[in-house]
């Protein structure tokens, strides 16, 4: 399975993910909980992955609910890091200096910017 690439924003790799994941599970009820655990397991963040394995969102298929816990964890690990309570280290793969304000697309409203990143970086990688 896919795994997040080194430099790669953890947001980034997620959009990806779900693009391949819908590209695996066309069908009317995917399996989302293998979406969750399979992203999951690809993070290179482990602080993130753990966090996020203690989210179920409801309903299981409330993708931007997941989304936004995701950023709501990020967020808080990276001012964590800017008030010295962690160091810069520890933000593997969720870098203040990878993307700038990699997750801001995700919260616009009307604008489904995980499937049209997917859409671009198409032709990249493997579920």
């Amino acid at each position: 399975t896919r795994k997040q690439h080194r430099m790669e924003h953890a947001c980034k790799y997620a959009q990806h993910k779900l693009y391949l994941f819908l590209s695996a599970y066309p069908q009317e009820y995917p399996p989302w909980s293998v979406y969750y655990e399979e992203t999951l397991n690809g993070l290179q963040n482990n602080t993130l992955a753990n966090e996020m394995r203690r989210f179920t969102p409801t309903p299981i298929n409330n993708i931007p609910e997941f989304k936004a816990n995701m950023e709501r964890i990020i967020q808080a690990m990276q001012g964590s890091v800017l008030a010295g309570h962690m160091k810069p280290t520890e933000l593997v793969g969720v870098e203040l200096d990878v993307v700038i304000n990699p997750v801001a697309k995700w919260i616009r409203p009307h604008e489904d910017c995980w499937k049209q990143e997917a859409v671009e970086s198409q032709g990249s990688g493997d579920m």
